[in-house]
């Protein structure tokens, strides 16, 4: 999609409906046909990137012991953020101006820790915690720390190798929860 290479090009503040209109070799007009704004544009590559983030970092994993199944699931995120970071990067620095884009940042976030608060709730039932965590914060601290991870690595291009990244979050995340790592 021309918007999406036109974001890519020139990132969400300096894009404008003209910089899309020349990727796409079209008129304004045809541009106005599809999409109210540049946000509207970008609104629709949002709305494909969640559907399909979510659903890359859901799929079921392999693994036989719950940490390995753990450790799959992580480095499934950290793929599917990798994969998808141009978009994601796009949406970040569109959060920082568009409160709408802010919203739907964080319906994303939700919409992860919702997953995992369920899956702590399930586990609470069968284990109670001692320490008697709230599950949704739990989640969110838990999923806050691997976003926090994949965006340092795959938006800010910071230098970590991405297998050890991936099982020392894996071992973090076992030992907050209480999941044995041998």
């Amino acid at each position: 999609m021309a918007a999406r290479r036109a974001f890519e090009e020139g990132g969400y503040v300096e894009t404008s409906v003209s910089d899309i209109v020349r990727i796409a070799g079209g008129s304004r007009a045809s541009f106005y046909s599809y999409f109210t704004s540049k946000d509207d544009a970008l609104g629709v590559l949002v709305d494909e990137l969640t559907d399909d983030l979510f659903a890359a970092a859901t799929q079921p994993v392999v693994g036989t012991t719950p940490f390995e199944k753990l450790t799959a699931t992580i480095r499934q995120f950290m793929h599917a953020y990798r994969d998808r970071a141009p978009v994601l990067l796009i949406l970040d620095q569109a959060t920082t101006v568009n409160k709408a884009f802010l919203d739907v940042r964080l319906a994303i976030r939700a919409r992860f820790a919702a997953s995992l608060e369920t899956t702590l709730t399930e586990r609470r039932q069968r284990r109670p915690d001692p320490d008697d965590l709230d599950p949704l914060i739990t989640a969110i601290a838990l999923g806050g720390m691997v976003e926090d991870m994949a965006r340092g690595c795959y938006l800010f291009e910071q230098h970590i190798d991405e297998g050890q990244a991936v099982h020392t979050l894996a071992v973090l995340w076992a030992r907050g929860l209480g999941v044995r790592t041998d």
